[in-house]
C-alpha cells in the first residue's frame, strides 16, 4: 500500500518513517513541479527501495497524479485524478444538512470523469475541536454519497511532517467509524496504485481508448 503527504524539506523522514510502518511506497505532493523537484525525486528513487511518486496541482510528463483540493465543477471537467478535502470547500452548512462539498449533480459528473474522491486524514488530524464537530457530519455525508453513486475512493494521511502519519489498518478505522464499509476502506487503499499504473500506461501510449489497452507482443 502507498500513502500520500506533502514534504516541506523533509522527504528523507517521510521515507524512513513509511519503511517503519511498512509501506510499499510514497506519493510526494507538490503545489507545483520544478526540474529542483524532480531531480529531488530522482535522487530519492536511487536510495530507497519504496516505490517514490510525485502527485501535484499541475499537470506534468513527471507527474503520477493529478490531484485537485477542493474542488469546483470546472475543476472536475478538467478530469483530475483525485479531489479531496471538499469538506472544507464550503464554510457554512444548510440548515438541515451538510455542506460537504458533494452532492447528486457533482457526483454524477465525477462518475462520469472517473475522478477519485480523496479522504485525507490531515484535514480531520489537523483541525480544532470546533471544526471537528463540522467536519465528521460532512466527511460522513461524502463517504454516504460515495457508496450512493458508487465512486472511486481513496484514503491517505495528507501528513506535513513524518509523525503525522498513520498504519494504514488505522487510517481504516477511522474511515469505518464514520460509515466506510471494511471492503470499500479495502478498495480505497488499492486505488492510488492503481491509478498510477493506469497513468504509467497512458504516458507508455499502451491505453488505445477508455477501457482497451494495447496488447504487448
Amino acid at each position: 500500500m502507498i500513502d500520500i503527504v506533502k514534504p516541506n524539506k523533509n522527504e528523507e523522514e517521510f521515507i524512513e518513517t513509511a519503511a517503519r510502518l511498512k509501506l510499499d511506497g510514497l506519493v510526494f505532493y507538490y503545489p507545483k513541479i520544478s526540474k529542483h523537484v524532480t531531480e529531488k525525486i530522482s535522487t530519492l528513487r536511487e536510495k530507497t527501495q519504496l516505490k517514490i511518486f510525485i502527485a501535484s496541482s499541475s499537470t506534468g510528463t513527471d507527474v503520477n497524479l493529478y490531484m485537485v483540493e477542493k474542488a469546483g465543477r470546472k475543476d472536475i471537467e478538467k478530469k483530475p485524478d483525485i479531489i479531496f478535502n471538499q469538506e472544507k470547500l464550503h464554510e457554512k452548512d444548510y440548515l438541515t444538512n451538510p455542506n460537504s462539498g458533494l452532492d447528486q449533480i457533482i457526483c454524477r459528473i465525477v462518475k462520469e470523469k472517473k475522478v477519485i474522491i480523496g479522504f485525507a486524514f490531515s484535514v480531520f488530524l489537523n483541525s480544532n475541536p470546533t471544526e471537528r464537530i463540522k467536519l465528521l457530519p460532512r466527511i460522513r455525508q461524502n463517504i454516504l454519497l460515495c457508496r450512493k453513486y458508487k465512486l472511486d475512493t481513496a484514503i491517505f494521511s495528507f501528513a506535513e511532517y513524518p509523525f503525522q502519519m498513520r498504519n494504514l489498518s488505522d487510517l481504516r478505522s477511522f474511515y469505518f467509524i464514520l460509515g466506510m464499509q471494511s471492503l470499500d476502506s479495502k478498495r480505497a487503499l488499492e486505488t492510488l496504485q492503481e491509478r498510477i499504473a493506469y497513468n504509467e500506461k497512458k504516458k507508455k501510449g499502451l491505453i488505445i481508448a477508455e477501457g482497451v489497452e494495447k496488447v504487448s507482443e
